[in-house]
């Protein structure tokens, strides 16, 4: 069934059937923090907003306070956007939108907020004259797959709903479906791949060049426009300044993915294409050159034509590099976001390190 554009002007024609209305924000663990309200309530505030719980930004994923107050506590705003309504057909077909967070008194972003980062970056772009158009493949336990290929506001519109769908439609059918990284020995993983390119107004694909450059400075780039090239020497330069946005968990850093296939399925869709496009955007002004060439055929990684930056093989090691104070990150996002998110990551370390595995429980518990 199709669903009406909704505006500020028919929100209540749409709903007059409804009693109640379900809205939730994207936390930074791409977890949908929500809650339902009467429709006068929402009616209400369908123009200007509405006060939504700080411990929005303040929970980890288990619900647990961050040990140490993050800087944006206490300042989040909710704010709806109804191009994002859908009906929640197990919950009684009830209408349902995203809000984002927005600073009270400047009505900018929040700076945690995962859909406002992702509006920010994308708006850089824009203003140039290209919209980013994604697309990827979100794998989980049970043997699904998913495919979607839209503009990047829809496509992360549908990957951040995705989980919540799959779980709620799951326990229906007595399963559980999992999208942890590595969900146990033995099993490659599960992946959140993703696909981009930047778009001219009329469609046209930035990325592409109409006849091959004659004289491309690796082979395997001579279609690729001086644009495109720029975009992906930003994406090799910086990627390793972000791993935790493309690997937020520790349990991400155990299978190994890599068109870009660094996240996995655990990742936050928000943040991983908000850093792609920010890292490809950096590369575009400041027309950076590819750092490293391809492997030529039959090369593997770790051979002597390999001349390519190792990324960080844990969370520890990628929160060290993501918190530096010359990290790329601080450039494009900020100072308030990394050190928010840096602060949630170095909790779910000390988490890891103060627990004790069933690993070593079976391995030490009669030996030692």
């Amino acid at each position: 069934m199709s669903l009406p554009d909704v505006t500020a002007a028919n929100v209540a024609e749409v709903l007059q059937n409804d009693r109640m209305v379900k809205v939730a924000g994207v936390d930074v663990d791409g977890q949908l923090r929500g809650k339902l309200m009467k429709k006068s309530k929402f009616l209400s505030i369908v123009a200007g907003g509405f006060g939504f719980c700080s411990i929005t930004f303040g929970w980890d994923q288990q619900d647990m306070d961050y040990p140490k107050e993050l800087a944006i506590w206490n300042e989040e705003n909710g704010y709806r956007d109804l191009n994002s309504f859908r009906r929640i057909p197990w919950e009684n077909n009830v209408p349902f939108f995203l809000v984002s967070f927005l600073d009270p008194d400047t009505r900018e972003p929040v700076c945690a907020c995962p859909r406002g980062l992702l509006k920010n970056v994308a708006a850089k772009a824009e203003t140039a004259g290209y919209r980013a158009m994604a697309g990827g493949i979100a794998v989980w336990i049970q043997g699904f797959k998913c495919r979607i290929s839209t503009s990047q506001a829809h496509y992360v519109m549908f990957v951040s709903t995705i989980r919540y769908v799959v779980k709620a439609s799951g326990i229906k059918h007595g399963i559980a479906p999992c999208f942890m990284a590595k969900p146990r020995h033995g099993f490659p993983g599960n992946s959140g791949h993703m696909h981009i390119t930047l778009v001219t107004m009329d469609g046209k694909n930035a990325f592409t060049r109409d006849t091959p450059d004659p004289s491309p400075p690796h082979p395997d780039v001579a279609h690729l426009s001086d644009l495109g090239r720029q975009f992906l020497a930003g994406l090799l330069t910086g990627l390793p300044d972000m791993m935790p946005l493309f690997a937020p968990t520790i349990n991400s850093y155990k299978p190994t993915h890599f068109e870009i296939r660094v996240p996995g399925a655990d990742a936050n869709p928000h943040f991983v294409l908000a850093a792609i496009i920010a890292l490809g955007w950096r590369g575009i002004e400041k027309e950076l050159e590819i750092p490293v060439p391809p492997l030529p055929k039959g090369e593997d990684m770790s051979s002597a034509s390999d001349k390519g930056v190792r990324l960080a093989k844990s969370l520890n090691e990628a929160v060290a590099t993501f918190t530096r104070p010359d990290n790329v990150a601080r450039e494009v996002f900020g100072d308030s976001f990394v050190d928010h998110f840096g602060g949630t990551r170095e909790h779910e370390i000390q988490l890891w390190e103060e627990a004790v595995t069933d690993w070593e429980v079976r391995r030490y518990i009669e030996t030692v």
